[in-house]
């Protein structure tokens, strides 16, 4: 399945605020999870990216393909209260939040570690039995090139010894590529007024 058969769409994001205002304020909407209920059946792997600004505050996803209505609510509330880097969001930044979603297709096995272009390809590292993954637009965002992405890919998989030729050697690299889409708590606002 490709991007262009099911895209990330803001109506997919806006699922994702709703299930985090439920859950947190325990509050029980249905404004728009009642619109996207017929794409339960579609599954892709997925990541939820919250940010304040442009700073992290939680990203999880999985690499297993999960139906989008059920998946983006599940992982929605993981990455936004247990991602084990950040304390979970509170109700107080809610407001403050946009929130990404990745819906990931197009894996394939690089011939090489550096077999993979930057802002197009998410890669997974795997090496000395550990793995870590950054999502296509990490590199681009921080301004890496591939050595510098892989040299952080490698230390948040585990290893912190160099990431040298002969580990550039032992690496495996998966590469995939994306349907992106994101919105600000503000655009969510918005389409919950448009909807009354």
């Amino acid at each position: 399945m490709t991007s262009d058969s099911q895209p990330a769409t803001k109506e997919l994001c806006y699922l994702c605020f709703e299930a985090l205002e439920n859950e947190v304020l325990n509050q029980k909407s249905t404004k728009v999870s009642s619109r996207v209920v017929q794409q339960s059946n579609v599954a892709f792997p997925m990541f939820v990216t919250w940010k304040i600004g442009d700073a992290l505050r939680g990203c999880i996803g999985n690499f297993k393909p999960l139906p989008l209505y059920s998946g983006l609510q599940e992982y929605a509330l993981i990455s936004a209260l247990k991602d084990f880097r950040f304390d979970p969001v509170t109700a107080r930044e809610i407001p403050k939040l946009n929130v990404g979603i990745s819906l990931l297709h197009t894996f394939e096995d690089a011939q090489n570690a550096l077999d993979w272009e930057v802002g197009k390809h998410g890669i997974r590292l795997f090496i000395d039995g550990m793995s870590a993954t950054f999502l296509p637009e990490v590199a681009s965002e921080q301004g890496w090139t591939k050595e510098e992405t892989l040299q952080h890919l490698a230390r948040k998989a585990g290893m912190y010894k160099p990431f040298d030729s002969a580990a550039l050697a032992r690496a495996k690299v998966e590469r995939y590529q994306s349907s992106k889409c994101k919105v600000t708590y503000d655009e969510y606002k918005q389409y919950l007024a448009s909807l009354s």
